[in-house]
């Protein structure tokens, strides 16, 4: 439960990814495909990616998932509920089954329990929690540019401004 979802329309597939078991509550990190056509599930796991976390958001662009936020383990340990909010955004590339990590230099602050949408190649974050306070700030991050140098603007009072950003590469 507490997974995060997407689907690639094009593919006719939904992706879900992480969340927590429903017995005992371990953290998982494993990524799954439900094919709308075939109605069945496959396990799409590749060996190296986000560890895992649970309310977080995911949405998908072209053949992209992206994945941001959530908790996270904050001592490293599967099985233990010490959950901290972490800032990742991780990228799911679904032609080629592989993670990257294009958590940007500088990003929103770290948080879970918040909304993401996509809109003409964007994800749009807003709200959500860091154990300490309750956010009301909006961000956008441009899918296309992040591959060239990443573009993260902020809503701060009703105004948008746009922070330009050094390569993640």
């Amino acid at each position: 439960f507490e997974h995060a979802t997407a689907v690639h329309e094009d593919a006719a597939t939904i992706y879900l990814f992480g969340g927590r078991a429903a017995t005992g509550g371990a953290l998982l990190s494993d990524m799954w495909a439900y094919s709308i056509e075939d109605t069945a599930w496959t396990n799409v796991s590749p060996s190296y990616g986000p560890s895992g976390r649970f309310s977080s958001t995911a949405v998908g662009y072209k053949h992209i998932i992206l994945v941001f936020g959530g908790l996270v383990n904050a001592n490293n340990d599967s099985g233990s509920l010490d959950a901290s909010a972490t800032n990742q955004l991780w990228a799911f590339n679904t032609a080629t089954m592989a993670w990257s990590d294009l958590t940007p230099k500088s990003s929103p602050a770290a948080r879970y329990g918040h909304a993401a949408t996509i809109k003409d190649g964007s994800m749009y974050i807003y709200g959500g929690f860091d154990n300490k306070q309750r956010f009301a700030d909006a961000w956008k991050y441009d899918i296309a540019l992040c591959f060239i140098g990443c573009q993260v603007s902020s809503a701060i009072g009703g105004a948008i401004r746009v922070y330009k950003l050094a390569s993640t590469d």
